[in-house]
């Protein structure tokens, strides 16, 4: 019996490649973590407090204005994806907008904006990247 419950356990504990594991996990994270990401967090971290001390300045408000057109944009595709006619579209300086339309869905309307603008964020990073030389980029 104690031989069939040892051969059960090995065969629990045994890989795929049929080696054994170890019971213990490894949680210091040295095969799986490198000095790119840890340079990739870092940046994000300066970025995230460069950003939240600059935030009510004149310096971030010109972008806070495109994500809020970005985000009516998101709106205005949605009407014209669902049939509808856009009216007219604003950014006022306050970062508010409105998008007027006129007929299409409008619950699909109502609900791409947040999402029309990560879309449109998401191309953008995804253009930018292209664009750098493959030698120059860290991963």
């Amino acid at each position: 019996m104690q031989s069939s419950l040892r051969g059960a356990i090995q065969a629990a504990l045994a890989s795929p490649g049929g080696q054994p594991q170890c019971p213990y996990p490894d949680w210091t994270l040295s095969h799986c973590w490198n000095n790119t990401q840890t340079i990739t967090c870092a940046l994000c971290g300066v970025y995230s407090v460069v950003i939240f001390l600059l935030w009510r300045t004149v310096v971030i408000t010109p972008f806070k204005l495109v994500v809020v057109a970005l985000h009516e944009f998101g709106h205005a595709s949605a009407t014209w994806l669902t049939c509808g006619s856009v009216e007219a579209m604003e950014v006022h300086a306050d970062e508010g907008g409105v998008t007027k339309s006129r007929g299409g869905n409008r619950f699909i309307i109502l609900s791409s904006g947040y999402l029309g603008s990560a879309l449109w964020g998401m191309a953008m990073v995804y253009v930018c990247r292209s664009r750098v030389p493959r030698a120059a980029r860290w991963s």
